[in-house]
């Protein structure tokens, strides 16, 4: 147990000063000025804002991660919250979102079968596919006039129905 402490404190040591490292590079590289003045020009409400549609984001990928398991195994909120951050916090830094892909590893030590997470994974992405549309197709409509919108609309719902239509498909042919 001692030793186990004793690596964990090594750890967080180490991300710490590199962490430290690199902020005292990137501020003798650009210098602490233009950060604090650009700092001070954004709006503190559109701070705000990101921050607390960011924690919604976060709060409905843990949600969606524990209803997604619930038929495998029961995983508490604040344990899938805590993998679905990690997941998403991962995919800021790593190119592609390949970071996301880390929640597969992650409930591996849930004894929770690969195949069964990247299941739950693309899953998961297709729903958040079909959201992202129906957001796109609202903020066209705000956006453009009417019938550009309405175009639009038309071949995202097509493009939709086409990707429904092949993944029922290959599960009904078993393919």
């Amino acid at each position: 147990m001692l030793i186990n402490k004793y690596h964990r404190f090594v750890l967080y040591a180490g991300k710490f000063v590199l962490s430290l490292a690199i902020l005292i590079f990137l501020l003798s590289t650009i210098g602490i000025k233009e950060p604090v003045i650009l700092l001070f020009r954004i709006d503190p409400i559109f701070i705000l804002t990101v921050f607390l549609i960011t924690l919604f984001v976060y709060l409905v990928s843990g949600i969606n991660l524990q209803i997604f398991l619930t038929p495998l195994k029961y995983l508490k909120l604040k344990k899938a919250l805590y993998y679905s951050t990690l997941s998403l916090s991962s995919s800021t830094f790593l190119p592609g979102k390949f970071g996301e892909g880390i929640i597969i590893f992650l409930l591996k030590k849930e004894n929770i079968p690969i195949s069964k997470t990247i299941a739950i994974f693309f899953l998961d992405k297709i729903i958040s596919l079909i959201v992202y549309l129906i957001l796109a197709s609202i903020g066209l409509v705000l956006i453009l006039n009417t019938k550009k919108a309405s175009f639009l609309i038309i071949v995202i719902v097509t493009t939709l129905f086409i990707l429904l239509y092949l993944l029922f498909l290959q599960k009904k042919f078993g393919a």
